[in-house]
């Protein structure tokens, strides 16, 4: 054992940061999480003497020949009893040394070059694969951060349950029901449909292999759904107007300029509450995110001027503030490890969340509490009421165990609620009320490792995706196992629909990663499409219905692009031509579509939920302007009624809580509902 304490300076900067030791605040009954700095606590014991930390040399070397060492906090071993307990790991990682403290869920093993004088990025990547051999089990997974402003090497090992408590169950699915082909069946139209999009050519950048984007909303107000593409590469976005089923590309009458470089996830929204859709378009470069406002059809390109948008991701909005005008939160990923980009900024803070307003968008201030709490491997968000409180919160899938959610304490400030995330690798998400009981539940993809991935270190990490019922008052709980829905491969974008239209909300998603390390196993991942059975189980049926899709997908998007009735899907694939698949349903099941118009500025009521009865038959739908990962569903909502052929009653509850009641509406239409 050789001894290396923190150098002075980084250890002056951690005795500096916040002080106060991890809070629980109650709020109605629920709990929600404070800011922690754990480190600040192990390294500054309460008499103001100096405790160094103490590693093992491992007999690695670091950059320069620095020795590396695994530092332990005294008295730190195998986690403790407590920390297995947590299903999820939890930290927090700022810009700087003294921003470092630990969430609930993490042990305090950090790799730190004594001295250092700063690490690249090709080292750093090195030093993030050596490391998973020095972990101390391979659930333990260490992550190697660069903090190049104190030239320090920071690597965070989270805490998470055994192996054997984690892998994936050997229980048989669900069996395919007998008269699936009597219900739901697919075929490629993307020809007949005019969507031609040319795949990229050659290879892209790392970044570039996560992207391809789609936003579907009525931007024409003709009761079509029209679909942007955003493509990788930086080849900008293209605007496809639907006609009854048949889309043309109208792209260069539409914007003034379409070209944004490194475009990643955009949102359809009525920005300034004039009635007609505006778009965002978020960037993975630092070339800042545009705004196109919407001029009678015409789209002027104008850039988001915050300089905290830069490396994000997915967009989404609500009124997170109460104030009526939508907000803008945004997903960030990996921005302070720059390996992949080359050219990472670790000045400044990232920004999260933009306060909508008649003067155009505002930065939330540092007490709105998310750069406290929120990593840089946020990949998509949803707006949604999820505490019960008439506040909308932050549901928040992110990479490397980093999923949470951000309860809403007073309409300006936020804080972490205390439930039990396990998703490892949060990548994309979908809101459903799977089991018709009123309220959303959450559906977050991930990594799921095939059987001949058992040897592979990291497996017991790689465990599938997650859905996480809602109790109702902010208490989730995982019936992933139950459900039957871990087993989802290399899990992106996803989507909720009632693809067979029985009154029971299904799930799909796409899947693929190109060799990458060694991930070598997912570059033929097939889609896969969750059939609720409608007792608490899904079944993938895609193999069995004509989906079947080999290739890459990232962004997608769901709706009825035809107009017969049934919801067919939209993918857009990294090197590989958009997809659309139509649903060819042969059930005689009925449905309803409902749009909603708010009074302005939310002209299209986001954060209304909708509520229809049909005999026994009670289906609960939230209104979002959402991401599912760089694929946005549009606001228009679609529900399966099975045989029903009247809706009994139908009940809209809009955001300022007022409530519409139409009933006896006849199936099998499209309606428009004004409060």
């Amino acid at each position: 054992m050789t001894s290396c304490p923190i150098s002075r300076r980084s250890q002056a900067a951690t005795a500096e940061s916040t002080p106060r030791d991890s809070a629980t605040t109650t709020r109605e009954g629920r709990s929600v999480r404070g800011t922690t700095n754990a480190r600040a606590r192990a390294s500054s014991p309460s008499d103001g003497t100096e405790t160094p930390f103490t590693g093992t040399h491992h007999g690695a070397a670091g950059p320069a020949g620095k020795d590396l060492f695994l530092l332990e906090p005294p008295g730190a071993g195998r986690p403790s009893a407590s920390a297995k307990e947590s299903a999820h790991s939890r930290g927090v990682i700022r810009g700087d040394l003294d921003r470092v403290g630990a969430r609930r869920g993490v042990c305090h093993l950090q790799l730190v070059m004594c001295e250092g004088e700063g690490a690249n990025p090709g080292e750093v990547h090195a030093m993030s694969r050596r490391l998973r051999s020095l972990s101390p089990t391979p659930s333990h997974r260490a992550r190697a951060i660069a903090l190049r402003a104190l030239g320090t090497l920071l690597v965070l090992v989270p805490c998470c349950k055994d192996p054997e408590t984690t892998s994936i169950p050997e229980v048989a699915p669900p069996a395919v029901p007998a008269d699936i082909a009597q219900r739901v069946a697919f075929v490629d139209g993307t020809e007949a449909s005019g969507l031609s999009v040319a795949p990229v050519q050659g290879a892209l950048s790392p970044p570039n292999r996560m992207l391809g984007g789609l936003a579907a909303a009525d931007v024409d107000d003709d009761a079509d759904i029209d679909l942007l593409v955003v493509y990788p590469g930086g080849r900008g976005v293209l605007l496809f107007e639907n006609d009854q089923g048949v889309f043309q590309d109208v792209t260069g009458s539409r914007f003034d300029d379409s070209f944004i470089a490194g475009a990643t996830g955009a949102l359809w929204l009525d920005d300034d509450g004039d009635d007609d859709l505006d778009l965002v378009v978020l960037t993975y470069t630092a070339d800042p995110p545009r705004l196109l406002r919407n001029s009678g059809g015409l789209w002027s390109n104008g850039p988001l001027a915050f300089p905290g948008l830069r490396y994000s991701i997915s967009p989404t909005a609500g009124d997170v503030n109460g104030d009526g005008w939508l907000d803008l939160f945004v997903t960030h990923w990996n921005v302070n490890i720059d390996f992949f980009f080359g050219n990472g900024d670790l000045e400044g803070e990232l920004t999260f969340l933009l306060y909508g307003g008649a003067e155009g968008w505002t930065e939330a201030p540092p007490e709105a509490g998310l750069n406290e709490v929120l990593l840089p491997y946020t990949f998509a968000g949803h707006v949604l009421d999820a505490t019960d409180d008439g506040l909308p919160d932050l549901l928040i899938a992110s990479d490397y165990g980093f999923s949470r959610i951000m309860a809403n304490l007073d309409g300006g400030r936020f804080a972490e609620l205390d439930v039990e995330l396990t998703d490892q690798h949060g990548m994309g998400a979908a809101l459903l009320d799977y089991d018709n009981d009123g309220d959303q539940d959450w559906f977050v993809t991930s990594i799921a490792a095939p059987p001949e991935f058992a040897d592979y270190p990291e497996a017991a990490e790689y465990t599938g995706n997650r859905l996480y019922r809602n109790d109702g008052g902010g208490r989730f709980v995982d019936v992933s196992e139950r459900a039957y829905i871990r087993d989802g491969g290399w899990g992106w974008g996803a989507c909720a629909a009632d693809f067979d239209n029985d009154g029971w909300i299904d799930l799909f998603h796409v899947n693929g990663f190109e060799p990458y390390q060694e991930f070598d196993m997912f570059i033929e991942d097939a889609s896969r499409l969750f059939l609720n059975l409608g007792d608490g189980r899904f079944v993938d049926i895609a193999p069995h219905v004509g989906l079947v899709d080999l290739e890459q997908g990232r962004g997608v998007s769901c709706f009825d692009h035809d107009g017969d009735g049934d919801v067919d899907i939209m993918v857009m694939n990294y090197r590989a031509p958009l997809r659309l698949w139509r649903n060819e349903a042969p059930s005689r099941n009925h449905h309803l579509k409902v749009s909603l118009r708010g009074p302005p500025p939310n002209t299209r009521a986001i954060g209304a939920s909708i509520q229809v009865r049909a005999g026994a038959l009670v289906q609960t739908r939230a209104v979002v302007a959402g991401n599912g990962y760089i694929g946005q569903q549009p606001d228009e909502v679609h529900f399966g009624l099975a045989g029903h052929t009247t809706v009994d009653e139908l009940r809209v509850t809009w955001p300022d809580g007022s409530v519409t009641t139409q009933r006896a509406i006849p199936a099998d239409q499209r309606i428009v509902i004004r409060p």
